[in-house]
């Protein structure tokens, strides 16, 4: 028969198998007891039997055989438990006291004056304003085109344009192709002069196809090195720009159709 000793022993700590004891010391299991066991005593009724006297403790020896456990006497009936008794009444529990009166509520006390306001202090001497600067120079005036217009009705031959009396002229009912004569014109070297011809085509159109200056003929660079074509019943207008250079004049024209 192997011995089945317990796992993690303590010191001093105890067991039995057949009759046989043995306490381990924290090294080994050692015997303690050789002879058998007594018998433990019957239980009586309602309390616990006799325990059997213990065998004597053999000297220790080898390890032998285990000696036989004595039999566990029967278990004693267990008497009877007694009723429990009534349980008490709980005590009423009181009923609460009604809440008493608020109290009123004291009046507020009046507000505190307040304090005076302390006076500002005086406003400083302002100084003096500067002289005024002198005002610029006027610039010069945009250089605005407005001017009136004259009207020359059947235009043929040469027809005289007057600088004099206006810029533009407005050509109506034209008779035939016809030579612009412009004349008081200024000889101003450098300066531009413009003549603007308003052409009112009718069924048959004419133009300006030659241009003089004060009665001497002039030849027109006309615009693209093109002279124009122009169309019935069409509003078309001729600009001619004449530049006074080296005692000579040059005449830039161009030609223009609308509607």
């Amino acid at each position: 028969m192997s011995l089945d000793y317990p796992l993690n022993p303590t010191v001093g700590q105890t067991y039995e198998l057949t009759g046989r004891r043995w306490v381990w010391d924290g090294f080994v299991w050692s015997l303690l007891t050789t002879g058998t066991l007594g018998a433990t005593g019957a239980t009586g009724i309602g309390a616990t039997g006799a325990t059997g006297i213990q065998g004597n403790i053999g000297p220790i020896g080898s390890t032998g055989a285990t000696g036989v456990i004595g039999t566990t006497g029967a278990t004693g009936i267990q008497g009877n438990i007694g009723p429990v008794g009534a349980t008490g009444a709980t005590g009423v529990i009181g009923t609460t006291g009604a809440t008493g009166i608020q109290g009123n509520i004291g009046p507020v006390g009046a507000t505190g004056a307040t304090g005076v306001i302390g006076t500002t202090g005086a406003t400083g001497i302002q100084g003096n304003i500067g002289p005024v600067g002198s005002t610029g120079a006027t610039g010069t005036a945009p250089n605005l085109i407005s001017e009136t217009s004259s009207t020359l009705t059947g235009s043929t031959g040469t027809v005289a344009h007057n600088y004099n009396t206006t810029g533009i002229w407005v050509h109506s009912s034209i008779a035939a192709n016809f030579t612009a004569n412009f004349t008081n014109v200024p000889t101003t070297a450098g300066v531009v002069i413009s003549f603007t011809l308003i052409l009112l085509q009718g069924a048959t159109a004419y133009y300006p196809s030659a241009v003089q200056i004060d009665g001497v003929a002039q030849t027109i660079n006309w615009f693209e090195g093109t002279a124009p074509t122009p169309l019935a019943n069409k509003r078309e207008t001729v600009s001619f720009n004449l530049l006074r250079n080296s005692g000579a004049w040059i005449v830039f024209g161009s030609y223009s159709t609308f509607g």
